[in-house]
């Protein structure tokens, strides 16, 4: 995510959103671990597998998405007006929605709208 300037992912299992992480979700992680272990940054998940920090017993010295993931993220079809998805993301708190497709590829991942994108658009439009 860093690497890419995104603030979240979607989580997929056959092309179907079934979670979703954003860097709310991961502040957690770099509360107890920092962005950086060891003095160094980690750039394979090799190379972090290789270093087990002290963690208290019972943590998982790597996180899967499955870990720290929400669960069934609230989802919007391609064909949806901008300003419905607005409304849903400002009713439901949150600032992204994955978007799938409901025709032949029946709730297949699509994309992501944010509300980024919502003011850019708008911002387009006004111009």
């Amino acid at each position: 995510m860093a690497d890419r300037e995104l603030s979240r992912v979607v989580v997929t299992r056959n092309r179907k959103p079934v979670g979703i992480i954003t860097g709310h979700d991961l502040l957690t992680l770099s509360i107890l671990f920092g962005t950086r272990i060891a003095g160094k940054y980690w750039t394979t998940e090799e190379e972090l597998i290789s270093y087990r920090p002290n963690m208290p017993s019972g943590m998982k010295a790597v996180f899967l998405a499955e870990d720290i993931m929400k669960y069934y993220p609230i989802t919007i079809a391609n064909n949806t007006d901008m300003t419905q998805a607005a409304q849903i993301m400002t009713r439901n708190r949150i600032s992204g929605l994955p978007v799938v497709r409901y025709s032949n590829d029946a709730g297949n991942l699509v994309g992501i709208i944010t509300k980024t994108d919502i003011i850019k658009a708008l911002t387009f439009t006004i111009n």
